[in-house]
């Protein structure tokens, strides 16, 4: 017989079986593609455009937004040996705290104001000062639980990224990114720190006129906006000359704290915590980034409740407002009105 018929016969019974058994040839066939493709997804070489972090949108109304009081959550007594903790940050429930100088990071269930997890760093880098954070919208693998977190080194001008990943069970820490802030002779930026508004993926950067962080006649807060740099660029220098939108200032307070931006409205923390002192009393802007406006002005809510240097303030994704008093290391939440109503999206 001659070969070429030996083949046809050989296709027929091939055909016979596939016709006979066409499930176990689906599964014979897609099995070895399914298990290289599974492997490729969650090895962590692949990223998903689709998984993000919208953020912790603020379901408040600005314009009647009242602040109403302030009430004690949790006194933290186990970290007082890191010194004082600054930037703070709400991912989804988890409220996220770090240490001054990024030796170690405190993660907080709001449900039950337990410790999550905790993070030592590895970090002993005095040149550090963790004055704000804010997570990312990206995750850096598939693999990862919190998305990339960024920490907005004050005194150095940098807000520098940070992965959160996991390894043999324990949480760690790894740089991904560095966003410096670059600086001319006429439009230097004293104390810069940066805010992230989600909506509109864009960095905003506040910092004084006065190489000063107290509050003056002749120092103003100015804000410059950026584009957020795409987080696979190492190390991105931003000029404040190329401002992404139109700058705005604002008159100074004493000591810019922490912060979030929801709606295109910052809400921001000032001031230490001391009473009848009107520049050092606790204070609290909520300012419109689009028209760089203050639509509210706490000029004491240490009133409210407690006389404290509120580092920080977060949304969590229950529309609570957190934050942590340095002064006595607690973690407090700031009770509020609003006339905020669901858009329609029908």
């Amino acid at each position: 017989m001659k070969s070429s018929n030996r083949f046809v016969l050989f296709l027929m019974k091939v055909w016979k079986w596939i016709v006979k058994y066409p499930v176990l040839v689906s599964i014979a066939f897609a099995a070895p593609i399914t298990i290289s493709t599974l492997n490729y997804f969650f090895s962590g070489e692949y990223f998903f455009e689709n998984l993000y972090f919208e953020g912790n949108f603020f379901r408040a109304d600005a314009g009647t937004f009242e602040l109403k009081s302030i009430k004690r959550l949790k006194r933290i007594v186990d970290i007082s040996s890191y010194g004082n903790y600054q930037g703070g940050t709400c991912y989804h429930n988890y409220y996220l705290l770090c240490s001054n100088n990024f030796e170690c990071i405190i993660i907080y269930d709001l449900d039950t104001m337990n410790v999550a997890h905790t993070i030592y760093t590895g970090q002993t880098n005095t040149k550090y000062h963790c004055n704000t954070c804010f997570f990312g919208t990206t995750y850096y693998s598939a693999e990862d639980k919190f998305p990339l977190l960024y920490i907005s080194m004050e005194n150095i001008g940098q807000t520098i990224g940070f992965r959160i990943y996991q390894k043999a069970g324990v949480y760690c820490i790894e740089e991904v990114q560095r966003i410096i802030l670059k600086f001319n002779d006429t439009n230097r930026l004293y104390y810069p720190n940066s805010y992230y508004d989600y909506e509109y993926n864009l960095l905003i950067y506040s910092g004084y006129t006065k190489n000063s962080y107290r509050k003056s006649s002749d120092s103003q807060l100015v804000y410059y906006t950026f584009a957020m740099p795409d987080y696979r660029r190492r190390e991105v220098e931003i000029e404040v000359e190329y401002s992404y939108f139109d700058t705005f200032t604002l008159p100074s307070e004493t000591a810019t704290q922490g912060g979030f931006i929801s709606d295109g409205f910052l809400y921001q923390t000032f001031s230490f915590h001391k009473k009848n002192d009107p520049d050092n009393a606790p204070k609290m802007r909520v300012i419109d980034t689009r028209n760089g406006v203050i639509v509210k002005d706490y000029q004491d809510i240490g009133a409210l409740g407690y006389y404290e240097e509120y580092e920080n303030v977060a949304v969590s994704d229950k529309n609570r407002l957190i934050a942590f008093g340095t002064t006595t290391n607690t973690l407090y939440e700031f009770e509020y009105d609003s006339n905020y109503v669901e858009p329609n999206l029908d």
